[in-house]
């Protein structure tokens, strides 16, 4: 799965960004060569991965509620389809995706491609003031005891939550700012919602889901892994 900017360019749009994914060329010739034959094959190879392995809220919830076996879903290979806490705290590459702020710069005005000035460390000046005055739409989350003007440095803040429920619901909304496999299987409204503690997966009457299950659903629906491998 390619990233929405950087190395897998995409449009622009507030917190919408995206393009579907492709197949290898490989698998992409085998597919045209068969279409003909076996077309619900085609199909099924070529959607995003992610929409077929996560869950939406109310489908995960559903299932949760029905059974004790663990929905966490796919394969351990699939872990590497959107970026961690960690990854996000170190710029580390994550699978196909690329480094988290290098698809994430253009959003933030930095042109790494022409100015000189950056180095391969500048991710780690990048305040809490600029990501939440570059990036519309993302929600301070409950519990972070953190303003829209706090200069500390991202990175530094993540590294001190470690996979705490601020730090997790702020990474969620990053992901879902540059994956389009994210935004398939959930709206902003449903992760604003998760980040200030409000979501409720269906009707009114339901209870909130409490910040440990919200946590546990971003995990086992890959997006935000917690897992260190």
């Amino acid at each position: 799965m390619k990233n929405l900017h950087g190395e897998g360019q995409g449009t622009s749009q507030n917190l919408t960004h995206g393009e579907v994914p492709g197949v290898s060329v490989g698998r992409r010739r085998l597919i045209q060569a068969g279409a003909a034959a076996v077309p619900v094959m085609a199909t099924l190879v070529s959607r995003p991965a992610f929409a077929a392995l996560g869950r939406t809220p109310s489908a995960w919830g559903s299932e949760t509620m029905s059974t004790n076996v663990s929905m966490r879903v796919g394969s351990q290979t699939n872990i590497s389809e959107t970026w961690r806490v960690s990854d996000w705290t170190t710029n580390a590459s994550r699978g196909s995706l690329g480094r988290p702020w290098i698809a994430l710069a253009p959003s933030l005005g930095v042109d790494l491609a022409n100015d000189k000035t950056k180095d391969e460390n500048w991710f780690k000046t990048v305040s809490l003031s600029q990501l939440f005055g570059s990036l519309g739409g993302l929600v301070i989350p409950m519990g972070s005891g953190i303003s829209s003007s706090v200069q500390e440095p991202v990175v530094d803040w993540l590294a001190r939550q470690a996979n705490n429920f601020p730090s997790v619901l702020l990474t969620a909304q990053l992901n879902r700012f540059l994956l389009q496999d994210v935004q398939n299987i959930l709206t902003n409204d449903q992760l604003q919602q998760m980040a200030t503690g409000s979501f409720k997966p269906n009707a009114a009457g339901q209870e909130a889901w409490d910040p440990m299950k919200i946590v546990q659903y971003l995990d086992q629906n890959y997006i935000v892994p917690l897992s260190v491998g």
